[in-house]
């Protein structure tokens, strides 16, 4: 009865789950390959595993799976892609453990588990997070994030040349005792609280010009934006900040000369 409700519990369960022999030839498939596969049960029973392993995964996976067998690992983990057969690719992470009779393992059983939704989330979030740390690299402006208590949480290549800190130096920091005027920093502060309490920001999305401070002690013009995102870590504070020194010197130029 044990082994009745044992396959019973297999042929119900939401993963694949099959047993296949030492040359990777099937023994037993459940209905869930049936389903994610496309092919019939018979199908299956009379194919090796490599015939549904995505053809630029299959030597890595066949490696994978002949260093378990050489080394007697009695469970492993790998993810791969399999064609269906209507060609589709999915994705599955699959745990295979070694069948031993009398002390001599003489098959496999595994369990496949299809995580193609979870890879593409994965990639999306990979190619969101590439988009923007290529666009914070190459960046003309300087561009600082802060969280909500204004310490600094990006500090991009821009920024650093701008004010003369590496990220190493200003990450964590509080970004009013860096590039703040000493004489402005209580403003800064009053603003920020006043901010946070009120959610009545009176510089966010506006360009306005303010003094900074240099890491060498010196001030300089700079034209400033400041954006609040909302995160699932509490409010973060991105400021847009370009070095407007060399536009004010050609402006006072030009003002003396028309004098």
């Amino acid at each position: 009865e044990s082994r009745s409700d044992y396959r019973h519990l297999i042929e119900k369960a939401s993963d694949i789950v099959f047993r296949a022999d030492l040359r990777g030839n099937f023994m037993y498939v459940n209905p869930v390959a049936v389903q994610l596969t496309g092919f019939s049960s018979e199908e299956l029973l009379s194919m090796r595993y490599t015939e549904l392993v995505a053809e630029h995964h299959v030597d890595r996976v066949a490696s994978f799976y002949r260093e378990q067998f050489r080394e007697r690992l009695a469970s492993t983990y790998l993810e791969f892609q399999f064609k269906a057969k209507n060609n589709d690719l999915l994705w599955v992470g699959q745990n295979l453990q070694l069948i031993e009779e009398d002390g001599n393992v003489v098959g496999f059983q595994g369990i496949a588990r299809d995580i193609t939704t979870l890879k593409l989330a994965q990639s999306a979030v990979n190619r969101s997070q590439a988009i923007q740390s290529a666009m914070l690299e190459g960046a003309l402006d300087a561009i600082i994030s802060m969280d909500e208590t204004g310490h600094v949480i990006e500090f991009n290549p821009a920024a650093e040349q701008t004010f003369g800190y590496s990220l190493e130096e200003a990450f964590g920091k509080l970004l009013s005792e860096m590039i703040i005027p000493e004489d402005l920093r209580a403003a800064h502060r009053a603003g920020v609280n006043r901010l946070l309490a009120t959610r009545q920001p009176k510089l966010i999305g506006q360009r306005i010009e303010v003094p900074a401070l240099h890491k060498e002690g010196y001030t300089f013009p700079i034209e400033l934006t400041l954006t609040e995102i909302q995160t699932s870590d509490g409010v973060q504070f991105t400021a847009f900040a370009r070095d407007i020194t060399k536009q004010k010197e050609s402006q006072e130029a030009l003002e003396a000369a028309r004098a």
